[in-house]
């Protein structure tokens, strides 16, 4: 029994764990609640202390999450075909983990990390349009902190022929051999830490990728990144 002397917000917590809610989301996987969802669906972990989503074995595939502050995608194709909102750290950790995902309306300052071989292959990233309900305490609103880091061969590439998949964040980190290719990169920042790591069809823009205003992520490379 709850105490009387709990404020009302407390009792309300206590009594309906299922509506605990961070920054003003409430971490949801197809309209359903994470707890739930992980109740009825093998292979998914909810953390309620962290807010932590933790999705295995495709467990997560063509799921709609939001508002949870992290989403793990820790196995191959965890969450393929899947959108995610309303993060604050996204990871891909094995091959195809975040295969085609779609990752917008993220929290302001979000990373998102793409570690492994072709952990976000065809995925597209924007880690720029915030969400309304973005879990940050403080009063600034842009992306200047907001980071997207591809480490594993073709992490975050898109097959030749098809639509090169979009990469939007303050900065982006390309660390290791095609692990950025076939990709337009929208980013005040690019580092690509080895030879290949940005070559083939990889363009850039800083200015937000209108019509006329790509480079090649070779010759855009910024050494100011910190």
């Amino acid at each position: 029994m709850v105490s009387s002397t709990l404020s009302p917000w407390i009792m309300i917590t206590l009594i309906s764990p299922f509506a605990v809610t961070w920054g003003g989301a409430t971490c949801m996987v197809n309209n359903v609640t994470a707890t739930k969802f992980a109740e009825s669906v093998a292979h998914v972990t909810y953390v309620e202390e962290e807010n932590k989503l933790i999705c295995t074995h495709q467990a997560c595939y063509h799921t709609e999450i939001s508002g949870c502050t992290t989403v793990e995608c820790q196995g191959p194709s965890a969450c393929w075909k899947s959108q995610i909102e309303q993060a604050s750290l996204v990871n891909c950790t094995m091959k195809n983990s975040c295969l085609e995902v779609v990752m917008t309306n993220l929290d302001s300052g979000a990373s998102v990390n793409c570690q492994g071989n072709y952990a976000c292959y065809l995925a597209d990233i924007d880690a720029t349009s915030t969400s309304a309900t973005s879990s940050q305490d403080d009063d600034d609103d842009d992306d200047s902190s907001s980071i997207v880091t591809c480490n594993g061969y073709q992490s975050c590439y898109s097959t030749f022929g098809a639509l090169p998949m979009t990469i939007k964040a303050s900065k982006v980190i390309c660390k290791t051999d095609l692990s950025c290719s076939n990709v337009k990169i929208t980013a005040n920042c690019l580092e690509c830490t080895t030879e290949n790591a940005c070559k083939y069809k990889c363009a850039t823009s800083a200015e937000g990728g209108s019509s006329g205003t790509w480079t090649p992520c070779s010759e855009a490379a910024s050494e100011t990144c910190s």
